[in-house]
């Protein structure tokens, strides 16, 4: 079955949650008429995510120089060495690229399934468009929409979005990317005003506060258009996409 690479949702689609995943896949847009987007992601097994606060990327295994079998073009599955054992489709819904630059083939795979193990056969979603020479090691990461985790202060990986309702750990929903949206906010660095631009705190986990000096190293979440009292919740045009 063809999925649409976006949803196009009302009022109210957005508090969906679920225990096991829906045929909806990890990353895939919830579009309002309204310009207010959302992406689909599991929170991890540990911490249940919580309404109004910033969530990020698992912080990613170093997977890096891996070891892969030759294969001739137009394959789709790839035998990977992994650093260590891998679960059942832990890299499902993730990504797989040539990492050296000699015997290389070239573009960036999306990982459909994978046996557990260490040395497994990753099956791709689409046949590669290159041949796999003897010199290739390979490069995986697993979706950044699995199994996320509120942000440590500062961030330790990529932001995926603002949880828009409370969700149990382990479970299934949508993490708002774009658009209004209410923000726990700090004031510990540099407090939000309305009309600049706010970033995920550095000292409260899961918080916005507004942007730092000129060169900082931070990436900004969003626009606030109304301020609030520390430890409340602002409002954010959220653009992290």
């Amino acid at each position: 079955m063809t999925l649409p690479n976006e949803i196009h949702g009302s009022e109210g689609d957005q508090f969906n949650a679920y225990t096991t995943q829906p045929k909806i896949r990890l990353g895939q847009s919830l579009v309002f008429d309204d310009g207010r987007r959302f992406r689909f992601c599991s929170v991890g097994a540990s911490v249940a995510a919580i309404a109004g606060f910033l969530y990020q990327s698992e912080v990613p295994t170093l997977n890096s120089g891996l070891a892969v079998a030759t294969h001739a073009a137009g394959v789709t599955s790839l035998t990977v060495t992994f650093g260590g054992a891998v679960t059942l489709n832990e890299y499902a819904d993730g990504f797989i690229w040539s990492d050296s630059n000699a015997g290389a083939t070239t573009g960036m795979y999306k990982i459909k399934s994978h046996p557990a193990g260490t040395a497994v056969a990753v099956t791709l979603w689409v046949p590669t468009n290159e041949a796999i020479l003897a010199a290739t090691t390979v490069s995986a990461i697993k979706s950044p929409y699995k199994s996320v985790i509120i942000h440590p202060s500062p961030p330790t990986a990529m932001l995926v979005g603002v949880a828009v309702r409370d969700l149990a750990v382990s479970t299934y929903g949508w993490f708002q990317t774009h658009g209004p949206c209410a923000v726990n906010n700090v004031t510990t660095s540099v407090n939000a005003a309305i009309g600049k631009l706010v970033m995920a705190s550095a000292n409260t986990n899961g918080a916005v506060e507004g942007m730092t000096a000129a060169g900082d190293d931070e990436i900004p979440v969003g626009q606030c258009i109304e301020d609030e009292a520390t430890t409340e919740f602002l409002g954010v045009f959220l653009t992290l996409e």
